[in-house]
């Protein structure tokens, strides 16, 4: 039923619409959008879709901007433009007869099907008087709308709607740039459409005039056209500010199209990725998503495609529909004027800013610190050739080559340390770098360091394992500053504690030092020699050598040699304790490193208790190129059943 309204619909206006209803009953069965891409058109303009280093098809295709279903949503305005418009801002209670019919016929055209009917009817509100932050320059052959600190090492890619470089626009782009305190990002909206933009004159489309027109443009335009070109841009990026090494991408109506099919693609550089009230919303386009993902859609979007889309994501997202707002409200066809679509305009960036800030690929470095006890793990397994029967779930999650690696162990116990050390480095490397989990595999680089590299060469993620006495310790960092570099080692105690109390009791604390000084440093087995604690409380002597063994451990670690690099003796851990005890000289002494007599400045070291104060654990960061460290985090200790559903979690969300 339409509402009562004082504006009363007439018999031609209701002819109209059961014209539309006719036509939409007896049309062909409408395809998808990408469809309509790869359909030959043998009468109408076409224009090549194929882009530079474009991944999308795997075939030439054309563009037929004169297929039915594309005009579809630009057909209904025609029909109705003899009845009063709806105001830009729809307020639901004041719903003229003539703006509910238009919805309703409006809601019968889905996203997916093609541009949504409200991207082809609401024209844009020009905006007049924002001072832009920013600046324009040449990047990658593209004017660019340039805003953001210049010392930003994150970078978000903004791709516009048809209409190019509006103020509301414009001020998103600062608004991204500048609204975050925590996180700064410099932002890039390149003119895709080389300064002619979809023009305002061809909205509403109400003539076979205006349609035609819009119809090239679109045809000239296509989404994977431009998402072919994307690659290349990102490359002008890079060269234009070599400090940016994470890029996000954000796309409105239009160019949210352009989003989907660019993140999908084996070129695709982004770490995560965002559309705003997208024209085409297609729960395909949200299968095989290897990034995080946001989807800010308004009243206007079809409800069913965007909680399809949402049910299709297995990434990290953030959908969320702004019920009230039409179609373009963070974009060109935002009515900042109107006091609720700025407060919603506002919102949905404050949203995106929360989406980029809180993901381990736009945040701060992902830091972890894994502890795996497997000692009382596969309890049955008494010996190696049990690990297939009783740790099979674990070890199908392996590499042939892995299992193979694990089995040849003649002890259990090593057989399922080297079990839970490839496992985790793989869980680490999947879960981070969102590849498929076959495809976490950990190469050996030219100092035999165990690393992960991306078929660029690029490496996302540091890792360093460490394993004693059944416990695997995995210290990861993606994508950490450039330069950062780190080491890890654990030490327990216990393990030794009788063997090394016995030799001290029969030979005398500074026989056992003088039998580690080979790898320590002059001052080191100077200092521990002269620790002012009793023969008789031999456990707290140790408890410092353990300390320094550790310490040193996971600094030779870092830099990836081995304990028989030549400069052992140069390297120098001073006011070193055992952890949470303050050093013999006192309280306001902390650890120092040294190197050949200067104290280092450039590295971080920690150490702590972990499994009950059963084991010590160390870590060392090396600053990056620009003074950059990590903020390390207490050792988390691993569940084996939750580390193996969250594997096969990986496996199943990113394939083989």
């Amino acid at each position: 039923p339409i509402p009562a309204s004082s504006t009363q619909p007439t018999a031609s206006f209701l002819a109209d619409i059961a014209a539309q209803l006719q036509y939409s009953l007896v049309r062909p069965e409408p395809r998808s959008f990408m469809k309509h891409f790869r359909r030959l058109s043998s009468t109408s303009t076409s224009a090549s879709i194929a882009g530079p280093r474009s991944n999308l098809h795997s075939s030439p295709s054309t563009f037929n901007p004169s297929h039915p279903q594309l005009q579809t949503c630009c057909q209904l305005q025609p029909l109705l433009q003899s009845q009063p418009k709806p105001q830009h801002h729809r307020h639901y209670h004041r719903q003229s007869a003539v703006t509910a019919a238009q919805t309703r016929i409006m809601s019968t055209m889905p996203a997916s099907h093609g541009h949504s009917a409200a991207c082809c009817n609401i024209p844009p509100i020009v905006s007049k008087g924002y001072q832009a932050k920013g600046s324009y320059e040449e990047i990658g052959g593209y004017k660019t709308y340039v805003t953001g600190p210049a010392d930003a090492t994150k970078a978000i890619v903004v791709i516009f709607d048809i209409f190019g470089y509006f103020d509301q626009t414009v001020q998103g782009a600062d608004i991204l740039a500048y609204g975050d305190d925590h996180h700064k990002y410099k932002v890039f909206m390149p003119d895709w459409f080389k300064g002619k933009p979809c023009p305002i004159e061809y909205y509403p489309p109400d003539t076979p005039e205006k349609q035609e027109a819009l119809g090239k443009f679109f045809g000239e335009f296509p989404p994977p056209k431009i998402a072919g070109y994307v690659p290349d841009y990102v490359d002008g990026v890079k060269a234009h500010s070599p400090s940016v090494s994470k890029l996000a991408l954000l796309g409105y109506c239009w160019g949210g199209k352009v989003v989907a099919l660019t993140v999908k693609a084996p070129t695709n550089a982004f770490v995560a990725a965002a559309s705003a009230h997208p024209a085409m919303v297609d729960p395909a386009d949200a299968e095989g998503l290897t990034i995080p993902f946001a989807l800010l859609a308004s009243g206007d979007e079809t409800p069913e495609d965007v909680k399809k889309f949402e049910e299709n994501l297995k990434v990290p997202h953030h959908v969320e529909t702004f019920a009230d707002q039409i179609h373009g409200w963070m974009a060109a066809r935002s009515d900042l004027n109107n006091d609720r679509v700025k407060a919603e305009y506002e919102r949905g960036y404050k949203t995106l800013l929360e989406f980029f800030g809180k993901h381990p690929t736009m945040a701060h470095p992902s830091v972890f610190l894994w502890a795996l006890d497997t000692r009382s793990l596969w309890p049955e397994a008494s010996n190696t050739k049990d690990l297939p029967k009783y740790a099979q779930r674990a070890l199908a999650l392996l590499s042939p080559e892995e299992q193979a690696a694990v089995l040849k162990y003649y002890f259990v116990k090593d057989a399922k340390l080297s079990l839970a050390s490839a496992l985790l480095k793989r869980l680490a490397i999947s879960r981070y770098c969102r590849v498929p989990f076959r495809s976490a595999t950990a190469v050996r680089d030219a100092r035999t360091k165990p690393v992960f590299l991306l078929p660029s060469g690029e490496e996302p993620l540091l890792f360093n394992v460490t394993h004693q006495h059944g416990v695997v310790v995995l210290f990861g960092a993606y994508q950490p500053p450039p330069g950062v570099a780190i080491g890890t080692d654990i030490v327990c105690p216990g393990e030794r504690r009788d063997r090394d109390i016995k030799h001290i009791q029969t030979q005398g604390w500074p026989s056992f030092i003088g039998m580690h000084s080979e790898v320590l440093s002059p001052l080191e087995v100077s200092r521990m020699r002269g620790l002012p604690f009793p023969l008789h409380q031999p456990q707290k002597l140790l408890d410092y050598f353990y300390a320094n063994w550790c310490l040193r451990e996971a600094y030779v670690k870092m830099t990836g040699d081995a304990l028989l690099a030549p400069w052992l003796h140069d390297l120098e851990m001073r006011y070193f304790a055992p952890p949470g005890e303050s050093p013999p000289e006192g309280a306001d002494k902390t650890l120092e490193v040294w190197f050949k007599g200067e104290k280092l400045t450039d590295v971080d070291v920690k150490l702590d208790w972990a499994l009950g104060n059963e084991y010590m654990i160390s870590t060392v960061v090396g600053r990056g190129e620009k003074g950059e460290g990590l903020d390390v985090p207490e050792p988390q200790s691993l569940d084996l059943e939750e580390t193996l559903a969250s594997a096969e979690t990986l496996l199943e969300e990113l394939g083989e």
